[in-house]
């Protein structure tokens, strides 16, 4: 199991709370398991718990003050898509996990 390296805990009300946990640079969080190990005020049911996790929509935009060529826009746009899931890389179950969307126009 990778190392917490630290790990706050912060109530907000009304049953809900706040943690981060901050891994080294190497490490592969495994979420589950780190909160597991600290035993937050006897455990919790990881099932009855929600993940907050945002994520990003890449728009290309023909603009003539753009920076980029429409095809790097493109590229840049589609290359966001592939991206793996922070889900899966946090190891969290996809049942519980809640996604907040924005959409950036390049």
């Amino acid at each position: 199991m990778p190392a917490i390296e630290s790990a706050a805990f912060e109530p907000v009300g009304q049953d809900c709370y706040r943690i981060v946990l901050r891994f080294g640079f190497m490490d592969r969080p495994d979420v589950p398991k780190a909160l597991a190990g600290l035993a937050l005020y006897g455990g919790f049911n990881l099932m009855e718990t929600s993940f907050f996790l945002s994520r990003e929509t890449i728009i290309p935009v023909a603009d003539t003050r753009s920076g980029m060529a429409l095809w790097r826009e493109h590229l840049f746009a589609t290359m966001s898509k592939n991206a793996g899931s922070p889900a899966e890389y946090f190891n969290i179950p996809p049942n519980r996990v809640i996604e907040i969307g924005t959409q950036v126009q390049i």
